[in-house]
């Protein structure tokens, strides 16, 4: 696990439960990132949000079931999110926390470019 702070997180100020988002694309380090997740979210009482990349609704609602079926019991909310616009969607989430999996979707570049936008923490699934 790497947890990475934005720049700003000594100034931070939040409410006590934040939602905690995660960037699921039911690949394996996915699955292990969301396991997580969940954990948090059962313990903590923070919203759960996936944010899941597809290319059509088809498989956007397939990755969600997969989720779903994954983290029993738990009340999630989802969105569908493009590839193209990705590290943009992810920067602008209004989270505590925001979880991605160590998959070669996010290279130390990009981790870096979205770590200085964030607003929230960065845990990063490996």
């Amino acid at each position: 696990l790497v947890l990475l702070a934005p720049p700003a997180w000594g100034r931070r100020r939040r409410p006590a439960i934040s939602p905690i988002t995660l960037y699921y694309d039911a690949s394996a380090e996915a699955e292990a990132a969301l396991a997580l997740a969940a954990s948090l979210v059962r313990d903590t009482g923070a919203p759960l949000h996936l944010m899941i990349p597809a290319g059509t609704e088809a498989a956007f609602q397939q990755r969600l079931a997969q989720a779903r079926s994954q983290a029993p019991g738990l009340t999630l909310s989802a969105e569908h999110c493009r590839a193209a616009d990705l590290l943009e969607h992810l920067a602008q989430q209004d989270a505590g926390l925001l979880i991605l999996p160590g998959t070669e979707a996010f290279d130390v570049a990009a981790i870096d470019r979205l770590r200085q936008r964030l607003r929230c923490d960065l845990l990063v699934v490996r």
